[in-house]
């Protein structure tokens, strides 16, 4: 059974809209080459190359012959473009050695300093690597992260870390979404994991062999297509316009759903949240308090506890999205605040809802 909670974040989307502007990402689907690869590591996708000069990147394309390396279909992703011709893939963590591999681009212009930006990329994890990157990091610089050493692993801040938990690994392609706000000294996009050793996070991917040496299958390997980066308003509304008559105020999620028991949110509602994240990206004087409430089913203490997890997944999203964490307060009232009777079950499914409070 899933809980239907509310939703007026709609009321929102109307100053939301993401123009025909101009798309910073040069060749983001990798279908312009410079030759045709002849092997894994011949990264030769035009606008792109490689952070280390040690990592070897790899260009799938099928200019290559079918079940030949690298065809999109060969050994290590064993999937089809997602668009067009071709396809990159990335090692983001090798299990037993220091060794990651990263791309970059530079930008077809300048971001617009304290603009919004929206960026998209269809992602999709090897069938044969034994392990599953929780993440994905994108770092915008001035300059380039080039690096001439050995087997690098770059630690440094990223501008947007894109959660995967969604992400399957049977071959399958999803795109993700995240919005930027500029500061407009932006010149390249660097691409892969920038956590450091401590901060990584990978999963085990089950019925995956681990008797297999090949540095691929022993790795979080991560297929990449259709990459593009586009301002999503003229003008962002200013604080006076946008907030002060409508945003501000009291509201209650509807018909956002969460399985019985659990705080993880259905990808279904993903778009509402991003509308949310958009709100507070452009109106910086903004801070949300969520609220998770549910009915008087069950232990006290545990519902009190769901409900906090509930509202945590909801600003962890927004954390994803560039959304500040000292912006966001999470609270977990459990059944303390009914507002209807426990009696029904039309009366449990009102007192299960999350309250957004923007002030």
């Amino acid at each position: 059974m899933k809980i239907q909670f509310s939703l007026f974040i709609s009321l929102f989307f109307s100053f939301v809209g993401l123009t025909n502007a101009q798309d910073l990402i040069q060749n983001g689907g990798f279908e312009q080459m410079k030759k045709c690869p002849k092997d894994l590591g011949f990264f030769t996708a035009k606008q792109w190359n490689s952070v280390s000069r040690s990592g070897t990147p790899d260009l799938y394309s099928t200019c290559v012959p079918a079940g030949k390396v690298p065809s999109p279909t060969w050994a290590y992703c064993q999937v089809k473009p997602f668009e067009g011709k071709n396809f990159a893939g990335i090692i983001t963590h090798f299990h037993r050695e220091t060794y990651r591999e990263y791309i970059y681009t530079k930008l077809n212009g300048f971001m617009i300093k304290d603009s919004l930006y929206e960026l998209s990329i269809a992602l999709s994890v090897s069938q044969l690597a034994r392990f599953k990157q929780q993440y994905l990091d994108i770092v915008f610089t001035d300059e380039s992260l080039l690096t001439f050493a050995p087997k690098p692993i770059i630690d440094t801040m990223p501008s947007l870390t894109l959660s995967l938990d969604s992400l399957k690994t049977d071959g399958e392609w999803r795109v993700f979404k995240a919005f930027y706000v500029a500061n407009g000294t932006e010149r390249f996009m660097n691409i892969g994991n920038f956590h450091s050793k401590t901060t990584n996070l990978i999963e085990k991917i089950p019925k995956r062999s681990d008797k297999v040496h090949r540095k691929i299958y022993n790795s979080a390997y991560i297929c990449m297509d259709e990459i593009h980066l586009k301002k999503v308003h003229k003008d962002p509304p200013s604080n006076n316009e946008s907030v002060s008559e409508i945003q501000k105020g009291s509201y209650t999620l509807k018909d956002f759903e969460f399985e019985s028991g659990s705080y993880i949110i259905d990808e279904t509602e993903l778009p509402e949240l991003d509308s949310l994240a958009i709100i507070l990206l452009n109106n910086k004087d903004l801070k949300l308090t969520v609220e998770g409430h549910t009915d008087n089913t069950g232990d006290f203490h545990m519902n009190k506890e769901l409900s906090y997890n509930r509202a945590k997944s909801i600003g962890e999203y927004l954390l994803l999205k560039g959304v500040a964490e000292e912006r966001i307060t999470l609270i977990g009232y459990g059944s303390e605040f009914p507002i209807a009777e426990n009696q029904s079950s039309e009366g449990r499914r009102k007192n299960r809802r999350v309250v957004l409070k923007l002030n």
